[in-house]
């Protein structure tokens, strides 16, 4: 597992206090994550991830758009998200955008980019979590009793990838993990 984190002080204070540990499992880059993937994406070969998740706060919220930045949505940049992910791999994202109208764009480039993308609305939080596959959802159809399937294939892959991440994740990560795959359940087919 690759972490990229802008602030080291962040870094440091993970380390000291929530129990954050390198080791062969786990990198931690202190970095910008822009330039991280884009790097990454510009390798031969490129490397292969099963999920690539973005927790990006920004600062600047006078665009109506607290999380992530706007640099991260842009197609160009989730195109480059897309070539390091493998072929059964997840997007996973914290949109968190009080303007309806910059909302329906962010979702509307993550379409353009993945193959099937999904939005889970948290309860009493301005919070959606968007979960964007590269491969299509199988039997995604719009008849009810076609969908189950394509559900339940979903609902699969969230198991499997939560035992991916959370052997790989930290002790103080895991519950967080546990979260986001159990959302999985929750899922709501953006329109």
């Amino acid at each position: 597992m690759d972490v990229v984190e802008l602030d080291p002080s962040v870094y440091e204070i993970s380390k000291k206090w929530f129990g954050l540990r390198e080791d062969d499992r786990m990198a931690v880059h202190v970095a910008d994550g822009l330039k991280h993937i884009t790097d990454l994406a510009k390798q031969d070969p490129k490397p292969q991830y099963s999920a690539i998740m973005f927790d990006v706060d920004g600062k600047d919220t006078s665009v109506g758009m607290s999380c992530p930045p706007m640099s991260f949505v842009e197609v160009e940049f989730l195109q480059s998200v897309k070539s390091l992910l493998a072929p059964h791999g997840v997007f996973i994202l914290n949109l968190v955008c009080r303007d309806l109208t910059l909302q329906a764009t962010v979702l509307s480039r993550v379409h353009e980019v993945f193959a099937t993308a999904h939005c889970l609305d948290i309860a009493s939080e301005v919070n959606k979590i968007v979960i964007a596959l590269v491969q299509p959802v199988p039997c995604m159809h719009n008849d009810a009793d076609l969908h189950v399937p394509a559900m339940e294939w979903v609902k699969g892959s969230a198991v499997e990838l939560e035992k991916t991440i959370v052997d790989s994740a930290p002790p103080a990560a895991r519950s967080n993990v546990r979260f986001i795959s159990s959302m999985f359940a929750k899922l709501q087919l953006l329109s």
